[in-house]
């Protein structure tokens, strides 16, 4: 018995084997997975190949994907990493809001407000995206320190909150080193991309459609999210770069939402640019908490009147 029961395990794994071999092949012969890829709109929404995986920040961006990411990773066009004497660096660190994966990205708040900066000032600004769609408070901070500081930027603009919830007692932590390793392994097979390209359009799914499951998969405590802000504000302080929080604003479909328990110093307030603007809720929000174009143009220009008194004697 025990023989004959083996004996069916073996067949089964052949079996099994064989058919995966067999969907390889199928794959890599038709490039199916070689198509650009398809972004949702939701926090989980991510790609093959414009994300890549990273033990400390657990995905970020492929820079050799295109889809706008140049090769420093960061979405946008080419800029030299050793910054001009002449220039003001400017980095806007965040997630998806400031990624902006269904907009142009002339049309997001980083290249907006860069224009509006060299417009109005004698000065020369560079304003660099740096958005991650999916990005914590936890990831932000471990960016900021291994990559985002090399830039040598003289100013760091975080848009942060909607990746982080009070109703989760835990904080993220680093991919274990033996995970890491087998996914890079397994990721150069197109069948287990297959596979997790389909758990992860399931995953946008559940969190389009499911509001507990939202609350769910937060990734670090309210708490832990100021101790991770304070740790930015004074890492950047060390980095000798000045440093800006964007204060998160949602909206419920009719009002906008100051989350004022999220405040943090200092930070930049954009609930009065878009509440006293006299523009629908919907004109400016796709959904509770992704700005349209329209929305995009007011967060630059909250950003920009408060950075117009931080560099008041520069301007025009």
């Amino acid at each position: 018995m025990k023989i004959n029961y083996l004996i069916k395990i073996c067949l089964i794994c052949i079996v099994i084997f064989l058919t995966l071999v067999s969907l390889e092949a199928v794959l890599r012969y038709t490039n199916i997975l070689n198509t650009p890829p398809i972004i949702g709109a939701g926090v989980l929404a991510v790609s093959l190949d414009s994300f890549i995986p990273d033990r400390e920040l657990i995905w970020k961006l492929n820079p050799s994907s295109g889809h706008g990411i140049n090769s420093f990773g960061f979405r946008g066009r080419e800029f030299k990493k050793k910054k001009k004497d002449d220039v003001y660096r400017i980095v806007c660190m965040g997630n998806s809001c400031t990624f902006e994966i269904k907009i142009p990205g002339k049309n997001t708040y980083p290249i907006i407000l860069e224009n509006m900066l060299n417009e109005n000032s004698k000065k020369r600004f560079e304003v660099i995206n740096a958005g991650v769609p999916g990005y914590s408070s936890f990831q932000m901070l471990k960016y900021f320190k291994k990559s985002v500081v090399n830039y040598n930027p003289d100013m760091v603009i975080i848009q942060y909150g909607e990746n982080d919830e009070e109703g989760t007692n835990k904080q993220q932590s680093p991919m274990p080193v033996v995970v890491y390793w087998l996914r890079n392994k397994l990721l150069k097979f197109k069948v287990f991309r297959l596979v997790n390209m389909a758990y992860w359009k399931y995953q946008n799914w559940k969190f389009e459609n499911d509001i507990k499951y939202q609350q769910r998969i937060k990734k670090n405590s309210f708490s832990d999210c100021l101790k991770n802000l304070k740790e930015m504000k004074e890492f950047a302080k060390k980095a000798n770069s000045k440093i800006y929080f964007i204060l998160p604003t949602w909206t419920d479909g009719k009002i906008f939402v100051r989350q004022e328990r999220f405040l943090f110093e200092p930070y930049i307030d954009i609930f009065d640019e878009l509440n006293t603007s006299g523009i629908a809720t919907y004109k400016l929000y796709k959904d509770d908490h992704h700005w349209t174009e329209k929305g995009h143009e007011l967060v630059a220009k909250a950003i920009y009147k408060k950075l117009y008194k931080e560099l008041g004697s520069n301007q025009k």
